[in-house]
This record gives C-alpha cells, structure tokens and sequence, in this order.
C-alpha cells in the first residue's frame, strides 16, 4: 500500500472515542535531543522497540567497561556515542513518520482538515 504523504493539514482520529488530535510533519526536536535518556520520549510516543533499543545501548555503554581492557574503553566509548548521535539524528527526521504508523496500526483513522478560509484585510471605515 502507497503511504501518503504527510503534510501540516493532519488530524488523527480516534474511531473508539471520537478523539481528535492535530498531526504535525517534519522534523522532531524533542526525539533528536532526548532519546538517548534511556528511550523515554520514545516509549511515551508508543515507539517501545525503538525505546528498548537505547535501553540497550545504555546498558552495553555500561558494560563496556567490564568488557574491553582499560586502553580500549576510550575507543568503544566514541563509537557508542557516535551511534547514539546517528541513531538520535535518524529519529528527529523520521519519529513522527514512526510515531503516525504506531497510531493507524492502534485503529487510529486520517482525517484532513479543512482548509481555512482565508481572510482578507479588514478596511477602515
């Protein structure tokens, strides 16, 4: 199936509740700055894969100094980091792509928002 391009006009509503909320594209700040605490945003976002795998790179971070010899931490600790900028960078542009397959797959339905009329300028009498 073709998935639709996502633009600002967005809404997500919920067929069970009649809950609506406003769906915006681009790029996620808030996944980009803090996912990397312990998957957080991503688990309250209903991203619980991507979640547990920060969980994991948090706890391989921790492992790494039982596992490599002293000379080495150093070398693992700059590559770990450089996955979590890498993986952190990959979810502030593509999250909320994420985040709108997580609602659709839990019955949440597209609904465009109408467009709104615009308004010219009020003249002075």
């Amino acid at each position: 199936m073709a998935e639709r391009p996502l633009n600002r006009d967005l809404l997500l509503e919920n067929p069970k509740t009649g809950a609506v909320r406003p769906f915006r594209d681009g790029f996620d700040w808030i996944l980009f700055l803090f996912s990397g605490v312990l998957g957080i945003p991503l688990f309250l976002r209903h991203l619980p894969i991507w979640g547990a795998v920060f969980v994991g790179l948090w706890i391989v971070g921790l492992a790494l100094h039982w596992l490599l010899p002293p000379r080495l931490t150093l070398s693992g600790e700059l590559v770990l980091a450089l996955v979590f900028f890498v993986l952190q960078l990959w979810l502030g542009f593509r999250g909320r792509q994420l985040m709108l397959r997580s609602y659709v797959a839990r019955g949440w339905r597209r609904r465009e928002r109408a467009p709104r009329p615009r308004q010219g300028r009020k003249r002075r009498p």
